[in-house]
């Protein structure tokens, strides 16, 4: 028996009963991308401007997978009560429970070595403003803004470079900033850069999914370490046309663990791949691949397609929308992905195919 949405009583109960998070409780490295969770959602890389609804670009994206729980602060004294704990630039001062900028001519600093590199953090104040702007650097080579106005500020950055937080006030700025707060967002966040190249959000029948261009739109995370496999993959997905060489999902660099299409062939690859000739099409696609090097599979729309040997490449990172050469672009919709660096159960299966039918629409 099959009900409404497309799922029957056992996949119904599967999706109903089931939380994607619950694939990562015991840390797994990995990621799950949600575009109908549009809290999830930024139109640019920074996370300074959220998605509010379709026809929006997308630069950055929050992995769900380690459940977007801040941690604690890193930054101390964020309320500037005391005169204490930054190193202030020519301009900069802190008295009455603010840090205070005047223009002065020339930027200048206020800063605190308080981040560890490679974590991304979600970074907040309050900033009053009656001329010019600040630009924020996580790190040296992580700038964000201009930040300009007044109200309050937030953003979410990856720190490179260095240890230090830098609140640069540009030459013209004049106001004060409070409540400053620097707190790690764990997670595998996928980015996009270049306004160009980022998809759009868009829904049809009240599904939401990321519309590449097919030309040049991709998102990327890189993983800290490369993982062994076994890993599964899996992606609701559209392609927008039947003939064409394009790529759902990859990994990143010579770490790959994809799901691609060569014309009309779906394919599971990590240096080598299995095929199956019947799969694509333009219909919506719920699939599944288990990366075991000659014990691997790819399962569609709740089925086993094909079996075989997929090569033995490590899984460094989610690249969607592109190969990890950025060549190879997928000309559709993208509704839903999930990976995580293990094998999982039957259960676990059901639960992952059933999630992502009804993100898309397809039955099971």
């Amino acid at each position: 028996m099959y009900l409404g949405i497309g799922l029957g009583i056992t996949r119904l109960s599967g999706v109903l009963g089931f939380n994607p998070a619950s694939l990562f409780a015991n840390g797994e490295e990995g990621a799950w991308y949600d575009p109908s969770d549009l809290t999830t959602l930024y139109q640019d890389s920074k996370g300074l401007t959220p998605v509010t609804g379709t026809g929006q670009p997308v630069g950055l994206m929050l992995d769900k997978s380690k459940g977007l729980t801040l941690g604690s602060e890193a930054v101390t004294n964020g309320t500037f009560d005391t005169d204490t704990d930054w190193t202030k630039g020519t301009g900069w001062t802190i008295s009455g429970g603010v840090a205070s900028f005047v223009a002065t001519g020339s930027q200048a600093n206020l800063t605190q070595s308080c981040l560890t590199i490679g974590k991304t953090y979600k970074i907040s104040w309050d900033q009053t403003s009656s001329a010019g702007s600040l630009i924020i650097y996580v790190g040296i080579t992580v700038p964000a803004g201009p930040v300009s106005g007044s109200g309050n500020k937030s953003l979410i950055v990856t720190a490179s470079g260095n240890t230090t937080l830098y609140i640069q006030a540009q030459s013209t700025f004049t106001g004060t900033i409070d409540n400053f707060s620097v707190r790690e967002l764990p997670g595998n966040h996928a980015t996009q850069s270049s306004s160009t190249k980022r998809p759009v959000l868009q829904s049809s029948g009240g599904l939401y999914y990321l519309d590449f261009d097919g030309a040049d739109d991709w998102m990327r995370t890189t993983f800290g370490a490369a993982q062994a496999q076994p890993n599964t993959i899996a992606a609701a997905l559209k392609f927008d046309q039947g003939s064409r060489n394009e790529f759902v999902v990859d990994g990143v660099s010579t770490n790959r663990n994809a799901i691609y299409k060569t014309t009309t062939d779906l394919q599971l690859f990590a240096g080598s791949s299995i095929t199956d000739p019947s799969a694509a099409g333009t219909t919506e696609l719920v699939t599944l691949g288990h990366l075991n090097t000659t014990s691997s599979e790819l399962r569609v729309d709740g089925s086993q397609v094909v079996t075989g040997d997929v090569g033995s490449n490590q899984w460094g990172g989610v690249t969607l929308g592109a190969d990890s050469s950025d060549t190879l672009w997928l000309d559709g919709r993208i509704y839903g992905f999930i990976g995580v660096n293990r094998t999982l159960t039957a259960d676990e299966i059901d639960g992952v195919e059933a999630y992502l039918a009804a993100k898309s629409g397809v039955t099971l």
